[in-house]
């Protein structure tokens, strides 16, 4: 049986294309076929039974994600909830060693899932980054503002990446493991014929 997995994400600047990319890196190591789609190329005829699994990352953006990726996931959220499926949310707030400011994260987060009412089985929270190289000059001024407050002077003709990499890596193992459970007793219940 071919071991296949959809990942679908939504991207701004590219860092959560850039986690994507990552993950469906790592899952090649678990020998899957993995297939990624921007969230706004799926089309409603889009068959998400065709996979084995699912991922989807969205970048929060003032506190919110983008209305079309909840539109994406009611569509498909009967079949997400017959597969192992996960969940990445990418923000710059998680880089930050506030815990109020985690909390906001997570809180957004939940009430993201409960309105699209999706129950992933593994979920994730991972730090984005500041590429001020892909900015124009007004989004420039209003990034280098917020950084100022957060981590003091920056330099705007450098970008800058907070992602852990090691976080992501063990979303993957995590997520594998719960695909290997599945396949497990998808088998115990279908034994190939000898």
């Amino acid at each position: 049986m071919e071991k296949t997995l959809a990942i679908l994400y939504a991207t701004s600047e590219g860092q959560t294309k850039k986690i994507a990319d990552h993950i469906a890196d790592q899952l090649h190591r678990y020998n899957y076929d993995v297939h990624k789609l921007k969230g706004k190329s799926v089309f409603t005829d889009f068959d998400l039974k065709a996979y084995e699994g699912a991922i989807i990352g969205v970048p929060v953006h003032r506190g919110e994600y983008p209305g079309y990726m909840k539109k994406l996931i009611r569509h498909y959220r009967d079949e997400l909830h017959q597969m192992p499926s996960a969940f990445f949310s990418v923000s710059l707030t998680e880089a930050e060693e506030d815990e109020m400011k985690r909390q906001e994260i997570q809180q957004i987060i939940n009430r993201f899932l409960s309105d699209v009412d999706w129950h992933p089985t593994v979920i994730a929270s991972f730090a984005g980054a500041v590429p001020f190289s892909r900015y124009g000059f007004i989004k420039k001024l209003i990034m280098r503002s917020i950084m100022r407050r957060r981590v003091g002077e920056v330099d705007v003709s450098k970008d800058y990446e907070y992602t852990d990499w090691v976080s992501v890596d063990e979303f993957v193992d995590q997520f594998e493991s719960h695909l290997a459970v599945a396949r497990a007793a998808g088998e115990q219940r279908h034994p190939s014929a000898p």
